[in-house]
């Protein structure tokens, strides 16, 4: 009997060991299970995609027709949720695809208040790019 919880600890665990050496795995899957028009579950998977920086993830929910600017229980968005991550590579994404950079939270920051609050020179110079002018 020992052996079958050794055996059911080891099935539980593995799916959490392939999380941790891939970061991207869980929403591969997700994005996998997706149905055709499932809008609301794409864009609830954008937020871990931005939140981890999965940007190939993030590119197909977007292409799957993920809301750019749709907003979690706290007011917040995708682009909210990678700038504060510091994943510069999704904040660029998000903001060639049309995010927000002036959407408010609940609490009423802005990506950009990530941007400045962690000194992160890169999501400030792609935030201006994308209004034409140089950080």
């Amino acid at each position: 009997m020992r052996l079958g919880a050794l055996t059911i600890l080891a099935l539980l665990l593995a799916p959490t060991a392939a999380s941790a050496a891939d970061p991207c795995a869980d929403v591969t899957h997700a994005i996998a299970a997706l149905k055709e028009d499932d809008v609301f579950q794409a864009s609830t998977e954008l937020f871990a995609a931005a939140r981890l920086g999965c940007e190939p993830q993030a590119r197909a929910l977007l292409d799957r027709g993920a809301a750019i600017d749709a907003k979690d229980r706290e007011g917040a968005t995708a682009l909210d949720r990678a700038a504060k991550a510091g994943r510069i590579k999704l904040v660029t994404l998000l903001l060639s695809r049309g995010a927000d950079v002036n959407a408010r939270a609940v609490n009423g920051s802005t990506p950009l208040t990530w941007g400045v609050s962690s000194q992160a020179r890169s999501f400030l110079h792609c935030a201006c790019s994308s209004f034409g002018s140089e950080a």
